[in-house]
């Protein structure tokens, strides 16, 4: 089946452990999801488990893994029907995320309807904010001026004569202005 957002594999409502879940995920195993989250993620938190439309057709067995940047950072083990855990999982500069469900008995993919019910990526607060109170002021040079955000670890000033190929200028935590004389008068 196809990957499911918010259903289960068969696109029913998702069921883990006998409670139903409007958000998460609903795949079968084998599967990899992989995302990219470049670094800008702080936690993934799920319930995992095998869909409870299951329950009275026959014994799944799915082994649930996280991975961050190839290295497991969450397994279940093997789980059958009715069996769940919960995965909170550490991303802080985790590149690339797999979600792995694979089988629990090997050669045998008969009920192994694996979800991730609830399943969150989240940002934390430790991303900046943007600095504010932006100006720019023109005459025979460009002087730009800019209140710092609280959280910032610096800050960079581009220039760019075509908006494709760009020139750094300043970085710095302390920078909150920066002067170009070099610019010409159109």
């Amino acid at each position: 089946g196809v990957v499911q957002k918010n259903l289960s594999i068969n696109g029913n409502t998702l069921r883990v452990g006998g409670v139903s879940y409007s958000t998460g995920i609903g795949t079968h195993a084998a599967s990899t999801i992989t995302y990219n989250l470049a670094g800008q993620y702080t936690a993934f938190t799920a319930l995992v488990g095998i869909d409870s439309e299951e329950d009275n057709k026959g014994t799944g067995s799915v082994i649930s893994q996280v991975i961050g940047d190839g290295k497991v950072l969450f397994t279940t083990g093997t789980m059958t029907n009715g069996q769940t855990q919960s995965a909170s999982v550490d991303l802080i500069g985790v590149q690339t995320l797999q979600l792995v469900a694979t089988n629990g008995i090997a050669n045998s993919i008969d009920y192994d309807h694996a979800d991730w019910a609830n399943a969150m990526i989240t940002v934390g607060s430790s991303l900046p904010t943007a600095p504010s109170s932006l100006t720019a002021k023109l005459t025979t040079t460009v002087a730009l001026n800019w209140t710092a955000s609280v959280n910032a670890t610096g800050y960079t000033v581009q220039r760019s004569s075509d908006g494709t190929n760009y020139t750094t200028l300043v970085a710095g935590l302390s920078a909150t202005s920066y002067t170009d004389a070099s610019v010409l008068a159109l």
